[in-house]
């Protein structure tokens, strides 16, 4: 990668975990390409591509976070309701080795790819009043009455203006 003048696009996928690659949740952002095992969750989410549990590798070679970091331009992507809680997790919440994809808020040059679905618990979809103006449309009201109930532990009937 470095006698080639490095990477100049890079597409990831993300794994339920916030894993890029094969980085398992516990990846330092000073990694280089490695050897590494791979969690119970890595295992089951790639064992559709083989015949039986059995053929599963418990270890895969990945490319590092510095590496990946090093990419001149990065495209990331998720479908899917089961990758919601952690896109959410990944882009609006804290920069952790526990969750590898989070460093990925620090890149200059990164496009998220996903779907309505995967951005179902960013803020901007879930209660988009939180960042700016809204077109508050009946139903778009009730979701927020709702919300704001569940947030100070009130029924509708003890809100107040």
């Amino acid at each position: 990668i470095k006698g080639c003048g490095g990477i100049d696009l890079l597409l990831l996928g993300i794994g339920p975990q916030g894993q890029i690659g094969f980085n398992q949740p516990g990846s330092f952002v000073n990694t280089k390409t490695r050897l590494v095992v791979l969690n119970n969750n890595s295992m089951a989410a790639i064992s559709d591509g083989f015949r039986n549990d059995e053929e599963v590798p418990s270890k895969a070679i990945t490319m590092g976070i510095d590496t990946i970091m090093n990419a001149k331009s990065i495209i990331m992507t998720a479908w899917g309701e089961d990758k919601a809680a952690i896109v959410g997790n990944i882009v609006e919440g804290d920069i952790t080795g526990d969750r590898p994809a989070s460093y990925l808020q620090e890149h200059d040059n990164i496009e998220l790819v996903i779907d309505e679905t995967a951005a179902q618990e960013l803020t901007r979809v879930k209660t988009p009043w939180l960042v700016g103006t809204c077109d508050w449309q009946p139903k778009f009201i009730r979701k927020a009455v709702a919300w704001l109930c569940g947030k100070v532990g009130k029924p509708i009937l003890k809100l107040s203006y």
